[in-house]
Formats: structure tokens, sequence, C-alpha cells
């Protein structure tokens, strides 16, 4: 009997808890009692009933509440209406107030006591959106708070007056707001007198209260964003660097890739020279040195001079763009005012998350988002002008040109020479010095080269309620290069809606992007370099000539200007298609489940015409003459991730949580033909094409990666500091026998600045934090071909059963995952909350390396693909930054940054050993080389500089002296005695602003 007494009692609380415990959402003005009656009965069950009179003699009520309790509710409206009420069960009764007895002629009473306030409000932050997650505190009670929740929104009741509100988030600064009494109800204000724009209240006896919090610039309170999770910086044991949206603006509005590596000198993005200023050009990028070879080439490689090499480079960083891998084109065009915040990720704390994906670095790129509110309309504009630089060429006017020819005796007789011979070389300086007397001087240099305007359109729309909020956004971009008929063309269109009721919220964004390249018909700017000045570009009638003077001498006589106004063209259409979708559900206070699926198409085709009057063509047939080579590309991607993330403190303990899986597919398709055969450049259409110049290729590859995900990041006491990241991957480049392989990391810190006894004796020490993490991460970006075996058809042998095929590459089972071990230490310090210091310490060693070997030619094969060869990047990272001035619109803050790498091979496979002596069979075979190639061997360098040591000239005899590898002098160049002679690499990289 007494544990049925006990269940009947437990039931009958929790019945009064969950009767107690209704609450009520409404807003109206003037609103009868009679319909608040029936909202109450409908919102929480209750039924109100009373004698009719009651009604009869009440007052409308103008009221706006959201979710508060149902007695508190009742309070707010039979306020000043001399009613009372009585719970019994489900019903509400109503009764008239009675006065007190003997209170015939009312005595002065006592001041009215205001009862305590009840706060609601919304957090947003300054771009307009609903922050979820916001800590709000009661200061000097640290028990009494609350968060806001999906809708951003929070409630606190029972607030007294002068009560100051403590609102925090990671990546916002805090703001402290003040309850106080107005009047007989409450009202609020900021603290702070500067930030009284960011506190809104509407008074009354619930404060309404709309908040908005600034983006933190102090680097304590910063996030760390890494693609799945956010993780305060001052507890995180990583290395990563954000760039806000309002710092990438303000160094440049018009490139992102080259943006970053002012803010990190560890991010580089080589120049390539012999592209130049091609809009088109996507340069070569890596993060703390090269961790891999890739396919080596020497200058007259095809592979050398492709742009498109790009795709398969060993040392690209891994690009996240709102949750999702997508190729660094996407970065490479991406808006910067689109932009809302960049991390990069560098060390295996940071990166371990990524497993196969990690090992060259991740760049988590989040943009902005659509806010609530009244439909708005931005515009933005950015504007630059491309200039040409020619101050680093100093070369000599026809005249010197033709004078340094003479003295040079490019005229004089020449031993054995018939007499004829001499008379030409004397014809040629003549005429020669005939074009400079009648004023010939070509400017060769500018004859390419052009002054061009490249603008950015971008135009967002949005707007929307708390729980719908929908975004458009279109971009318009053209960028011109500085060799003429090079331009790139970017015009794209996104549309996003959001949804959120109660603790589901879901997101999605489609966009599609267009993209339109062409190359400069002018060609390589070497070739007019290269051009003298007495040299007649155009006929009497102002055509270009085809050929140039005719001096008796051998060497090309084309005028690169005459192709370069014909109707070639190379030009290159890229659409790309794009679907993201987001669902969150957030289960309990700091749990939450995020799903992402991300699907994308993207198609492009690239034509290249030569004009068939090009003189390329001059000795062939009509009928070979213009060619026409058409490329097409299909890449088709999606990406699937599944996230359980937790957050949440205990104490002086707190949690950072996340667990997941995350599966993708890519499958590309290439296909391409060429014709030959044009009548005139008009009739560039493959229909007009006299036949076909080459067998139609085409080629399709598809890879898929599987991975299980965990990470935890532990703080206890704000103090000592604990990061663990693990992944299981599983990628299908790889050997059968191999797929799958883990990675992970473990990291340690601790904020000495956190100390009681610091805090007391060095209140200056704002910031002081120890670190350091090591761990194991892999690299996947390769081509299936390396594991498999492939096969070509044969189709010039048919068979009775079919046609044949012939085996072209080796499958190896065993190949495995590159793997790189990383070790990172560091410390972070801030002094009088204004001067920081960051500097880390990394070594990281990447083994199993890719690579061919050598294979004797019995087997009929070359090589085949194995895991051989070491690489270390060993280096150190120091940034400082100075807050000069701060203001509420205003920051004044110094930078500076330096960064060292050394890299150097520990061990070599055949591949790179064969290409060393392909090396110096190519210095043999040509008699200039304008510049040092690459050698690869052990204790060196990727980036060393081989030639052979050059003591200077004998005065004796006027020759250079050699010292060859084992310093004995020779007067003999030999390529076989190449040394590390320097490095294209600074020793430093430093920069200031």
């Amino acid at each position: 009997m007494r544990l049925t007494a006990l269940f009947i009692n437990a039931a009958f609380l929790l019945f009064c808890v969950s009767g107690m415990s209704q609450t009520i959402t409404f807003s109206g003005k003037e609103t009868p009692l009679k319909k608040l009656f029936q909202v109450i009965e409908k919102q929480t069950g209750y039924v109100v009933s009373g004698d009719k009179n009651i009604l009869t003699a009440s007052k409308p009520v103008t009221v706006s509440v959201d979710n508060v309790p149902l007695e508190q509710f009742l309070q707010l409206v039979f306020k000043d209406q001399g009613i009372t009420y009585r719970f019994r069960e489900k019903n509400i009764f109503l009764s008239k107030q009675e006065a007190p007895p003997n209170q015939q002629q009312p005595a002065p009473s006592a001041p009215a006591v205001v009862p305590p306030a009840i706060v609601t409000g919304t957090v947003r932050s300054a771009s307009g959106e609903l922050l979820v997650g916001v800590s709000i505190r009661v200061k000097g009670s640290p028990t009494i708070g609350t968060v806001t929740n999906t809708q951003g929104s929070f409630r606190l009741g029972n607030i007294e007056k002068n009560t100051i509100l403590q609102l925090s988030m990671i990546g916002y600064e805090p703001i402290e707001i003040r309850i106080r009494e107005q009047s007989g109800s409450y009202t609020a204000n900021s603290v702070k007198k500067d930030l009284d724009e960011n506190v809104k209240a509407t008074p009354g006896q619930i404060v309404t209260v709309e908040i908005v919090l600034e983006t933190s610039n102090n680097q304590m309170n910063q996030v760390i964003v890494n693609g799945y999770s956010n993780i305060n910086k001052n507890n995180f044991t990583g290395s990563a660097v954000t760039i806000s949206r309002k710092e990438l603006l303000k160094v440049s509005p018009n490139n992102v890739l080259r943006s970053l590596q002012i803010f990190d000198p560890s991010f580089k993005v080589i120049d390539n020279n012999s592209l130049g200023s091609d809009p088109n050009n996507i340069n070569p990028i890596y993060i703390r040195g090269r961790s891999g070879i890739g396919d080596v080439t020497l200058p007259d490689d095809e592979a050398a001079l492709s742009p498109t090499q790009l795709r398969n480079d060993p040392n690209l960083p891994t690009f996240i763009l709102d949750g999702y891998e997508v190729p660094v084109q996407r970065i490479f065009d991406l808006d910067p005012t689109r932009v809302e915040s960049i991390t990069i990720l560098k060390d295996a704390a940071s990166t371990a998350i990524y497993g196969s994906r990690a090992a060259n670095g991740v760049v988590v790129i989040e943009t902005v988002k659509p806010v609530s509110g009244r439909l708005r309309v931005n515009y933005s504009m950015n504007g630059s002008v491309s200039v040409p630089d020619l101050s680093g060429y100093h070369l000599l006017n026809a005249r010197e040109k033709l004078e340094l020819e003479r003295i040079s005796g490019l005229f004089d007789p020449r031993q054995n020479d018939l007499p004829e011979q001499a008379m030409i070389r004397e014809r040629s300086y003549y005429a020669k010095l005939a074009e400079v007397n009648r004023g010939v001087e070509t400017d060769w240099l500018s004859q390419p080269l052009r002054t061009d305007l490249n603008h950015r359109h971008n135009i967002l729309l949005e707007g929307g309620s708390k729980e719908f909020v929908f975004g458009a956004d279109l971009n318009f971009a053209r960028t011109q290069g500085i060799m003429k008929g090079s331009a790139r063309g970017n015009n794209s269109i996104g549309f996003s809606i959001s949804y959120r009721k109660n603790n589901l919220m879901f997101r999605n964004y489609i966009q599609w992007n267009n993209i339109q390249s062409q190359e400069s018909p002018f060609g390589s700017f070497s070739n007019y370099a290269r051009q003298n000045p007495y040299e007649t570009i155009r006929d009497e009638e102002g055509n270009y000539l085809k050929e140039l003077g005719d001096w008796g001498h051998p060497g090309s006589r084309g005028n690169p200007l005459y192709d370069a106004h014909l109707k070639s063209y190379n030009r290159t259409t890229q659409n790309d298609f794009s679907n993201n979708f987001n669902l969150r559900w957030t289960i309990t206070d700091g749990l939450r489940l995020d799903t992402r699926v991300a699907v994308m198409l993207q198609k492009s085709q690239q034509q290249d015409f030569k004009d068939p009057a090009s003189s390329q063509f001059d000795r062939l047939d009509f009928t070979k003459k213009g060619t026409k080579a058409i490329l097409d590309d299909e890449m088709q991607t999606w990406d699937f991730n599944a996230l359980l993330v937790y957050g949440k403190g205990y104490g002086k303990h707190y949690l950072n949580t996340t667990i997941g899986a995350n599966a993708a597919q890519k499958n590309m398709t290439r296909s391409g033909y060429s014709v030959v055969g044009f009548l005139t450049g008009n009739t560039d259409d493959v229909n007009f094409a006299a036949d076909i110049l080459s067998k139609p290729t085409g080629d399709n590859e598809k890879s898929r990666l599987l991975g299980f995900m965990a990470s935890a990041n532990y703080s206890y006491d704000n103090i000592y500091l604990l990061d663990f990241s693990g992944r299981y991957d599983g990628a299908s480049q790889f050997g059968s026998n191999v797929r799958f392989a883990p990675f992970w990391s473990l990291g340690a810190g601790i904020n000495l600045h956190n100390y009681k006894g610091v805090q007391e004796n060095y209140p200056w020490l704002t910031n002081f934090k120890l670190r350091t993490n090591y761990g194991q991460v892999g690299k996947a970006g390769f081509s299936q071909s390396v594991s498999k075996s492939t096969y070509r058809y044969n189709f010039d042998n048919w068979y009775a059963f079919g046609i044949g095929a012939n085996l072209v590459t080796i499958a190896n089972p065993d190949l495995e995952w590159e793997k790189t071990t990383m070790f990172d230490a560091g410390f972070d310090i801030t002094v009088f909350n204004k001067l920081s210091l960051t500097v880390n310490y990394y070594n990281k060693k990447t083994v199993d390396l890719i690579g061919d070997i050598t294979l004797p030619f019995s087997t009929g094969f070359k090589s085949y693909k194995s895991n051989l060869g070491e690489i270390l990047n060993e280096g150190y990272e120091i940034s400082a930054r100075y807050q000069v001035l701060t203001r509420k619109n205003f920051n004044l803050n110094v930078y500076a940054t330096a960064a060292h790498n050394r890299n150097k091979f520990l061990k070599i496979g055949d591949a790179l050993k064969e290409y060393n002596n392909r090396v110096e069979q190519y210095y043999k075979d040509h008699s200039v080389v304008n510049k040092p190639l690459n050698k690869y061997f052990e204790g060196a360098s990727q980036t060393a500089i081989y030639a052979m040591k050059s003591l200077g000239i004998n005065p004796a005899d006027g020759r250079e002296v050699f010292l060859d590898q084992n310093g004995q002098t020779t007067y003999t160049w030999n390529q076989s005695q190449h040394v590390v002679v320097g490095d294209s690499e600074p020793k430093l990289r430093a920069l200031s602003d």
C-alpha cells in the first residue's frame, strides 16, 4: 500500500507540474477577455468560467508574450481589472475581487511594489542572423541563466530591477544589459553607452529586448570552424588561422586565394611566370611546404605546359565550402563579398577529422547566410584596373641594338667564308641600318599588352520571419588579362531558403554558375620580348606582315602579330549546378543531429580553333590547313554527412564532441576529338572540316570515399585542455587489400593565464596558452589507375571472336595511402588585451610516397606504381598583432607574420632517379636552356637549384673556371657535375601590414 501511495503521489505531482508549466504565446492589441480565454483553452486545455458580469465590466487588453507561464499570463491580463481566479483541475474559475473592509476613505498608501520583471528577447549577429546557443547569465549569480533556442530567442523570469544580464558566445564580443525600473514597469539598456544601438527594448512588465552581438576582434574569443563543429579557440590545442569577412575585404575584394597568404605566410600561392597574368590560370597552392611530387616533367613535355595539371596536384589543400568539399576552381571564382569567414587548418589536431584528405591542410570557408526581417536588397561593386608593369625591362632601342650586333661581330667575315656569304652579312647590316634611318622603332613589348578595367557586381535579396528566411544572390564578374584577348567571365545565381520549427531547422541552397574563359591569341609574351626593334610589322596599307625582314641569317621570320589578329581562338565554357541541403535537429540542450547532402553537376567544353591562314600551315596542303579541337568534361559528385554534435559544461568541466559518418562519390568523364581542313577563319564549325585529324578519345573515372569520424575537445576549469580526433577512411583509389586506414591525432594544452595566482599577480597577462599535438593523416588525391589494371582496345587487330585489348598498367592490390605524421608545438600570448603573439613549430614527415618502380623490359612494362620515398617538412611560424585603436565602427590593427620551412627528401625511388638521367640528357640535347631544371636527390629539397659551380673568369686566358663535384677545377661545363647552389624558396617569408 505504501508503494501504491507513492506512485499516486508521484503521479499527482507530475500532473501539477504539467499543469503549472503550460505556457502562452500571444500578441494582440485591444483584445477582449473572451477572445483571450479562447486562446488559453486552445493552447493549454484549461477552460475559463465565471459570472458574465465580469466580462461585461472588463476592459480590452493589449499584450504580447512569448512562452509565458499560464499563471503569469493571467496576472498580466487581470492587472487593474478587479478580477481574481483560482484553479481546479482543468478549469479556471473567475470572481470579482472584493474591496477590503472598512475602506470607505482610502488612506495614503505606501508606494506600490513592482513585481519582478520577465525578460524575453531575440539575439542576432551584426548581419542579422539569428544566433543559437548564446549564453545569458545574471551577473553575480552564475547559476541563474539560459541560452537562446533554435529561434534565437530566450526568456528569463523573476528578474529584479538593476539586474545585469551578461550575454556571450564564442566568436562574438560579450555584452552586458541592465534591467531597470521605469514608470511602474521595466526597460533595458546596454551597460556600455557606445553599445546602446545594439539593444532595443520594449518597456513593460514583460520586457522584450532585441540584441545584436558584434563579431569578435579578440583572438581569444574567436571560434575555430573545422567544417563539422565549432570550437572555442581558447580551448583548442591545434594550429589554425581564422580570417573574418571584414579582414578579407580590407586586403582584397577580388581574389580570395591570394588574400590568404597575407594572413598566413605558410599558405603559399606559387606564381607561374610562364603564364603571366592569365586570368584563367589557377596557380599551385600549398600549406607548410610540399609533401608530394606528382608527375615530374621536362620543358618539352606536353604536361609541363598544361594548366589542367592542377587537377592531380599532390600538394593542393582540401577546400571545404559550407561543409562540403569543392574543387579549387570554385574558390578561385568565389566572390569575396559572399564570404563570412575562412579558417586555415594546418596541423594534426585541426585536420585529422578529415582523415585521408588532411595531409596538405584544409581550408574551411563559410559563406554569408540570409537573415530574417523586412525584404532588403544589397548591391556591391568592386572594380580594379589591370596595368602592365614593364619597369623590369631595360631593352635597347633600334639603333643601339644594331650597334651591339655590329661590335659583337655579327656582320664580320668568318674564316673559310665564301665571298657571297660575306656579302650577305654586309647587305644585312645596311638593310637594317636603312630601316633604322627611316625611323623604324617597334615597341614589341607593348604590342600584346593592354590596360583594362575589371569589375564584379553582387546583388543580395533577403528577408523573412523568425521561422522562414529566404535569400537570393546574383553575381556578375569580368576579369581582363594583361595580354590582349585573355578574359574570364563569371555569372551566377543562387537561391536559399531556411525554415525553423521548434527544434527542427532545414536549409537548402541551390546555385547555377556559368564561367566563360578565353586565352589570348597573342601567345607567349616571351615571343615579343625576343624580337628586334628595327623590324617593320605592317605593310604600306597598314596590314600586318606575315613575315618579318629576311636578314640572311637563320631563325624564325614569322610575325607573331599576324597570327594574333586572325580568327583563331581558344575558349572554354563551363556550367555548374549545385544543391546543398542541411537538416538540423536540436535533440536537447547541447545535443544536435546534423545531416547534410550536396550534389553537383559540372559540364565544360573547350574549343581550340586555328585559322587556316595561320603561318603554321604555310607548307601544308589546303585540306590540312586549319584545325579545331573540342574537349568535353563532365563531373558528377555527391557528398553526404551525418553528424551528432554535443557540447555542454558541467561545473568546471566542458566537453565538445562530434561523431559521424561521411560518404562521397565523384564521377568524371572526358571525351575529345580534332578535325582538320577549313576554308576560312569564318567557317569554324566542325561541319566545314575536311577530315578527322585524330581518332576521338575518352576516359571515365569514378572514385568513392567512406569515412567514420569522432572528435572530442575537453577542458577543465578552462585551464587544462585535451583534444582527440579519429577517422577511419576507405577510398577506391587504393589497392583492394588496403582500402581502409585509420587516421588520428592527440593534443594537449594549458591556459596559464587562468590560474588564480597568475590572474591576481599578473592582471596584464590576458592570455598565455601552451599547446602541442601529434597525429597521422593521409592523402588520396590520385587517379584510380594507380592501383588497378587498365586496358586499351586494339583497333588495329580484329579477331574472329572480336576486338583485342592491350594491358596498359599493372594492378597493385597492396598500394597503400600516402601517410603524413605531424608534430606541432607552440604558444599564444596576449598582454594588456592589445599585443598578441603566436609561435608554432612543426615537423611533417610524409612516407609511402606513391611513385614508379622500374621493371625489366621482359615484363612488357617500364614501371608500375608502388609506395616509395619520404619527404620531410620542418619549420616555424610567427605572427604578431597589435591593437592600436578600437572603436565601435573603427579598428586599427598592426600585423606582422614570418615563416620558415625546410624541405628535404629522406628517400627517393626509381622514378626520380630515372628523371634525373632525363634531365642530364636534356642538357646534352639543347645548347641553350633558359632556366635551371629541377633534380631530386636524397638530402636535398624539392625546390633546390642545380648548377655547376663557377669560380669566375680566369684573367690569364679569359675562360670561365668551373668546380666539379670532387672539388677539382675545370674549364669544361658538364651537366653530370651539377650540385645544389641555391633554392627557389626563400629561407624566411615575412609580411607586415
